[in-house]
């Protein structure tokens, strides 16, 4: 634990040094809000800091190495000069003094629950055993981005799981954590769990400065503010969903079963009953998952789809321990709210030098989502064209300013990354209709309860004050048809296209209009006849009418969300306009927004279904309704409603809802560390290395073989491994060195690349194959020069590889191993894993 300490504070000595580096920057940019920005420091610091190291690797200017990263330092460095220099006039030096002593205490209270979240994070860290495994997550991939980009000489990376290629894959947040792996020093396993707890203490600050902010500008006490900001963090971040507390019931058989079967939660039903509120630690039983898979999709005939959906939230994510986009993009989408309220309360006009200052660097923010986790980024845009559009308001052509900032907006964002776009390729296929039966309810509620109520009173007030019912009929109506109208069309049209044979292959069996019949629930195996458009929409729209209270419900708060908006932006010009509850109405229309739009459109991709795509709006959907909420509580608080003892009666009920959620931090958090059992440490190779008598331990001649290879092996030579499927240990060796494979994950590679690069995938899988398995030794070795292969590994996944293949094809798994002595050059040997040298 002592090295985790010191690891600990230099990783927050160099937050802190990014963060000091660029808080000129950030106190130019954000100067109307009442911290100056200071809880964006860090993180506008960290991006400005990755995007000029990133940009020199990738254009040939600087190095991949320790000494361009501090050149790429000295960069921000000479930006935060250029502010103060060019700003000495307008702020002199007495000025910033008196800032300082006006924003002392804000400064101390974002610095204080930053150092507390990033140590306690930490600690959680440390205590997890479990830290990098294969299964039931994405850490061997995201290790494999880290030691792929910390290996390769320039950018794009080199992608580890299939030698050859670049990463196609939005990995800037990997390039931040390589920046704070190598100028620490540390190791990637080590700084991978350290990642994790710098993201999550971003995060928090983030929020904490966001709400503060809001506050303040609405004329609340620095108390208020301060407390706010620490509820948005226990909403953002700090909370499960209601699924905790309804597991904990069923633990205790205490749940009846009319409430189970009326939630119909796949995990949950399924979850034994111990007799004990606690489900229990065992790490290999994470009864914490089924909080994740809380949406279970049906077809319209009532049976199962899939696997899940994934609801992943980010306390959730932060506990699993994936450092994954969605999770690196968490301080940064924070950020860009940040710039959209700046944007909003600028009393300047939006021309002259200091807009151009404000429009680069926030088009810089909202660009790095793209690259760092792409559907984070339309939102945000849309977000800033709507702030744009009310900025109009009293001016001529607003919509037409509007339309041109928003198209270059989005262009110079876009060209700001052009050289990460140019090598990206993906699985994304477009967007289809939902046609299956809708969210059910029950679920949805158990997922953003508490949301759903804070937000449902707070649109409702907002709707009373500022404008007419008759408003929010209208504003629903035309939800109701802006909902329908083109989802039938497309539905219709993608029917016919189907029926026609019109469309290309697509996955899952789409392309064949009798499988897609099966599919939906629409006829039996054995039918032949080809359902018209007609009757397939009927069978849709007759889904949705017998279960349509999600999308009432949802419908129902965004339809006064935008009424009251839309009354409340025609006031902006006036004096009394209030600023940060348009920006919260705003924000938590949006959310909900994002939420309904998944019940009618997904993202066609590799998994033929929503799974995805519930993921990523789901949990874009719980950071933007956390933080409108944490606002919408404080407003709430402070205005009068009709009856005193129903406001009483209101945030009884959200305490009640928010300790519901809390039970499962409270228990997860406790399972996840096994009770605090196993000695702390931040080695995430401890795992692979066999230190815990899991089943997710492999062998420790493997990590014997991935320290001779991370020690005497320079540069990025091909190697070799077992191929195979995904969340399986082939790919361990080239994850966590960071050297090039034949073939990694297959699974993985398909989704980030399209169907486009499966025969090179089945290629390499079967060359792989052929090395491994064919007794004939020049056979072997010819193979091993044509795919320029210069260290093979030959440990117990291989063995097992050879030997289930031999199975099916005959040959000898002994002498399909000993071949290996008379042709290559053994390296390294310690028990089962040896490695070789290809002559």
């Amino acid at each position: 634990m002592p090295a985790a300490l010191t690891q600990t504070l230099l990783w927050w000595l160099i937050a802190q040094g990014v963060g000091l580096t660029a808080l000129p920057i950030t106190a130019a940019i954000f100067r109307h809000l009442d911290d100056r920005g200071i809880a964006f420091s860090k993180i506008m610091g960290l991006l400005i800091w990755a995007y000029l190291f990133w940009m020199g690797a990738s254009v040939g200017i600087l190095p991949n190495t320790l000494s361009g990263m501090w050149i790429a330092w000295a960069g921000l460095l000479t930006i935060s000069l250029l502010v103060i220099f060019f700003a000495r006039k307008r702020i002199p030096w007495r000025q910033w003094r008196q800032v300082w002593q006006a924003q002392r205490s804000a400064f101390l209270i974002t610095e204080l629950l930053f150092t507390l979240a990033l140590i306690g994070w930490v600690v959680v860290r440390a205590y997890a055993p479990g830290k990098i495994i294969f299964a039931y997550g994405e850490q061997y991939m995201e290790l494999a981005f880290l030691n792929g980009i910390l290996r390769s000489p320039g950018f794009p990376p080199l992608d580890p799981w299939l030698a050859g290629y670049s990463i196609s894959y939005y990995y800037f947040g990997y390039v931040m954590m390589a920046l704070f792996t190598r100028v620490s020093g540390a190791s990637p396993t080590a700084a991978f769990e350290l990642y994790d707890a710098l993201i999550f203490a971003l995060t928090a600050a983030g929020v904490f400065g966001l709400l503060r902010n809001l506050i303040r500008a609405g004329k609340g006490s620095k108390l208020a503010a301060s407390l706010t900001g620490i509820l948005g963090i226990i909403f953002l971040q700090g909370m499960g969903n209601l699924e905790g507390i309804f597991h904990l019931l069923q633990s205790a058989g205490e749940l009846p079963m009319k409430i189970l079967r009326w939630l119909d939660i796949p995990l949950l039903t399924a979850a034994p009953q111990i007799g004990s509120l606690y489900p229990g630690y065992d790490f290999r039983q994470w009864w914490w998952w089924a909080a994740s898979r809380v949406v279970a999709d049906k077809n319209l005939a009532g049976a199962p789809l899939g696997s899940g959906n994934i609801t992943e939230f980010p306390f959730f994510s932060f506990l699993l321990g994936d450092n994954h986009p969605h999770k690196f993009a968490l301080p940064f989408v924070i950020l860009c709210i940040g710039f959209a309220f700046t944007l909003l309360i600028r009393p300047a006009g939006l021309k002259g030098r200091d807009w151009v200052f404000f429009y680069g660097f926030y088009t810089l923010a909202l660009g790095a989502l793209g690259f760092l986790n792409t559907w984070d980024m339309p939102i945000s845009g849309l977000l800033a064209v709507i702030v744009f559009f009310i900025r109009q308001r009293g001016q001529s052509h607003p919509w037409r300013k509007t339309f041109g900032f928003g198209i270059s907006f989005g262009a110079v964002s876009l060209l700001l990354y052009t050289l990460f776009y140019t090598h990206f390729s993906s699985q994304a296929g477009g967007v289809l209709p939902y046609v299956f039966t809708p969210t059910r309810l029950p679920q949805y509620a158990v997922m953003f309860a508490p949301f759903l109520l804070i937000l449902a009173a707070f649109l409702t007030l907002l709707a009373q004050r500022h404008t007419h019912w008759r408003s929010t009929a209208v504003a629903w109506l035309g939800i109701v048809f802006l909902s329908y109208a083109p989802y039938l069309l497309i539905s219709a049209a993608a029917w016919t296209a189907i029926t026609n044979g019109w469309l290309p292959n697509l996955p899952g069996g789409w392309s064949d209009p009798l499988k897609l019949q099966i599919l939906l629930g629409l006829s039996a195996p054995t039918q032949t006849t080809i359902l018209s458009a007609a009757q397939v929409l009927e069978r849709i729209l007759l889904a949705r009418l017998q279960d349509p209270f999600t999308f009432l419900l949802l419908s129902g708060l965004i339809a006064p969300g935008i009424a009251a908006a839309w009354r409340m932006q025609k006031e902006a010009a006036s004096s009394d306009f209030d600023s940060p509850t348009l920006f919260g109405l705003i924000i938590a229309t949006l959310g909900l927004t994002m939420t309904l739009g998944i019940e009618f459109y997904y993202l066609q991709d590799n998994f033929g279904l929503r799974m995805n795509s519930v993921f990523k709006f789901y949990f874009q959907g719980w950071v933007w309704m956390s933080i409108a909420s944490a606002y919408a509580c404080w407003w709430m608080w402070n205005h009068r409603w009709r009856s005193g003892w129903i406001k009483k009666l209101f945030f009884v009920i959200v305490i009640m809802l928010v300790a519901a959620c809390l039970s499962y931090s409270l228990t997860a958090l406790y399972s996840r560390v096994h009770g605090f059992a196993f000695p702390p440490h931040l080695d995430g190779a401890a795992t692979l290395a066999g230190d815990y008598p899991t089943h997710w331990a492999a062998s420790s001649d493997d990590w014997a073989a991935i320290r001779w290879l991370q020690t005497n092996v320079t540069g990025a030579p091909v190697i070799l491994e077992a191929p195979g499927e995904d969340y399986q240990l082939n790919g361990r060796i080239s994850a966590f060195t960071g050297l090039p494979t034949l073939i990694g994950w297959v699974g993985h590679e398909s989704q980030w690349r399209g169907a486009g690069v499966n025969n090179e995938i089945n290629a390499r899988v079967a060359d792989a194959a052929l090395i491994y398995i064919t007794p004939d030794a020049q056979v072997a070795l010819d193979a091993l020069h044509r795919r320029q292969v210069r260290y093979l590994t030959l440990g117990k996944v291989e063995r097992e590889f050879i030997r289930q293949t031999c199975q099916k094809t005959s040959c000898d798994p002994l002498q399909a191993e000993r071949k290996f002595d008379s042709i290559l050059q053994l390296r390294f040997q310690q028990g089962e894993t040896s490695l070789y040298a290809v002559p």
